[in-house]
């Protein structure tokens, strides 16, 4: 995606390293992408959320919490899951 929508942009400077980490670090038992892939394709300048494409290509916005430990509800870290990125962006402009 050549523009992301305000507030948003692409990862630099080892970012995708340390997000993807941070998810996994959150990942609780029986969380909603417990087990996938996932690689960081965005990012919130504003908010601790997150945009990820995953292994089977839906994409996932998740609010990180960076507590630094797997969280005990598996509600968190919230996530909304997109069946692609074109559905997260039109999401993401009416919202």
């Amino acid at each position: 995606m050549n523009s992301w929508p305000e507030g948003w942009r692409a990862p630099i400077d080892g970012e995708g390293d340390l997000f993807e980490r941070q998810l996994l670090t959150e990942a609780g038992a029986g969380y909603a992408l417990g087990g996938t892939g996932a690689r960081l394709i965005a990012r919130r300048v504003d908010r601790d959320d997150a945009l990820y494409r995953l292994t089977d290509g839906r994409i996932a916005e998740v609010h990180l919490t960076w507590r630094g430990t797997a969280e005990s509800d598996p509600y968190w870290p919230q996530t909304e899951i997109f069946a692609d990125l074109e559905a997260w962006r039109l999401d993401a402009l009416t919202n």
